[in-house]
């Protein structure tokens, strides 16, 4: 790359692109241009990649990916919940056959559910592989052959003919009960329909509650980088202006200490000119004392005679 293509890239490098784009550098405005190379690098790798690192193929093959397992999760859990709902039914129908004597009737379809749905939990357990190609099976055993060894196959249809109503309203139930669940303050005295219709809207609203929380969470953690970046801006602006202030400080204190050093300077000469005036004085007067002392006469001091003459 020669100098003036290398020089247009890095006139071109924008530092809050940058960081929107990989905001795990901690990159600072300063560094663009310290590190215009590796700025360069980022910026060019930016258009290649998401903000997770991920070229954008591997981005788009994992979303076709998420897709496709969504779909499949979505007839699991209906199945799933199907499942479960057949085994509380049973656990219900041996709840009530404990309390009161069921009829012939709804024995002989507690009878029959039962069975069908064993046959069907037998055939889970027939493809014990790991290896989604093999066509190895428990013993041997087909579906097929299970299937023709289910004594009430030919009663089949007219169990879910009778099975559909019953699952319906219990799943009815279910839904009413998640409205109640989900928004127990405006679903209390509505009736059964509206809260039914309600139900229907459900997924699609807490589908948006979900991602609405997924933004918000998305938008919290880009402000926790935003204000790791303001703190480690502020913190350096702070030692700066605290660098600054030592300077100033110091510039000016040293050249207010030599005008009060030359003041201080100027007041002790003037006192020791002062005292040695004082000294001096003092030397003339005991001087002139001591010679007066000495032509007095010790009697004439006795008595009083001496006269201050000094």
């Amino acid at each position: 790359m020669d100098t003036s293509t290398r020089k247009g890239q890095r006139s071109t490098i924008n530092h809050e692109k940058l960081s929107s784009q990989f905001p795990f550098l901690s990159l600072k405005a300063a560094d663009v241009d310290k590190y215009p190379d590796f700025c360069a690098l980022m910026s060019c790798l930016g258009s290649h990649l998401n903000p997770e690192c991920l070229t954008l193929q591997t981005h788009r093959d994992l979303k076709q990916a998420e897709e496709l397992l969504r779909h499949e999760k979505h007839s699991w859990l209906l199945q799933h919940i199907l499942y479960l709902e057949l085994q509380e039914l049973l656990l219900d129908y041996e709840i009530r056959s404990q309390e009161v004597s069921l009829s012939s009737r709804d024995q002989q379809f507690h009878k029959v559910l039962q069975q069908c749905l064993t046959q069907a939990e037998i055939g889970d357990y027939l493809d014990f592989s790991p290896d989604p190609s093999s066509k190895l099976t428990t013993l041997g055993l087909t579906r097929e052959e299970l299937d023709r060894q289910n004594p009430y196959k030919q009663h089949l249809s007219s169990l879910q003919q009778a099975l559909i109503p019953v699952m319906e309203e219990r799943l009815r139930r279910r839904c009413e009960n998640l409205v109640m669940a989900h928004d127990p303050q405006n679903t209390s005295q509505e009736s059964s329909k509206l809260m039914f219709a309600k139900s229907s809207q459900l997924p699609a609203i807490v589908e948006g509650e979900t991602l609405q929380l997924a933004e918000n969470k998305q938008k919290l953690k880009e402000d926790y980088v935003k204000k790791d970046k303001l703190f480690e801006t502020y913190y350096q602006t702070l030692l700066d202006s605290l660098q600054l202030l030592d300077t100033l400080i110091s510039r000016f204190k040293l050249e207010r200490q030599v005008e009060q050093d030359t003041i201080t300077a100027e007041w002790l000469y003037a006192k020791c000119d002062a005292m040695s005036l004082k000294i001096s004085l003092g030397g003339i007067n005991n001087r002139r004392l001591a010679g007066w002392v000495a032509k007095c006469k010790w009697s004439d001091v006795q008595d009083g005679r001496v006269t201050n003459s000094y």
